[in-house]
């Protein structure tokens, strides 16, 4: 019974990760962009990109350049977009198959058995 109950809460507290892991991406995108636009939300009389022509579009520019690059560094990562079941663990390594892991040897590749003399195949 303590078993069935320790797979219940590593799958709870695995959920859990989870969920987690997205809040801290949203509010790591959130973030700088939040600043950004608390800069230019504090309606100082002397800045100079306000009066510019281009002004508004490069603040625009700017905001989603930073986001589209924390989005791909993350996507690159593997922290999203990738599904359940692909290869990468969540440090972005490959896992490895057990043979490959077992120890000295284990990793290395066998040569098909050699037919007995006198039977060829």
């Amino acid at each position: 019974m303590a078993g069935l109950l320790d797979v219940y809460l590593s799958i709870l507290s695995n959920r859990l990760n989870e969920v987690m892991k997205v809040l801290t991406i949203i509010s790591t995108v959130f973030i700088p962009l939040t600043f950004l636009v608390g800069v230019y939300g504090m309606n100082f009389r002397h800045m100079p990109e306000l009066e510019w022509t281009w002004g508004y579009a490069g603040v625009w520019a700017i905001l989603l350049s930073v986001a589209a690059a924390m989005m791909v560094y993350f996507w690159r990562k593997g922290w999203i977009g990738r599904r359940k079941g692909s290869n990468r663990g969540s440090h972005g390594m490959h896992h490895r198959r057990a043979s490959e892991t077992a120890g000295p040897g284990a990793g290395k590749r066998r040569e098909p058995p050699t037919p007995a003399p006198g039977r060829e195949p």
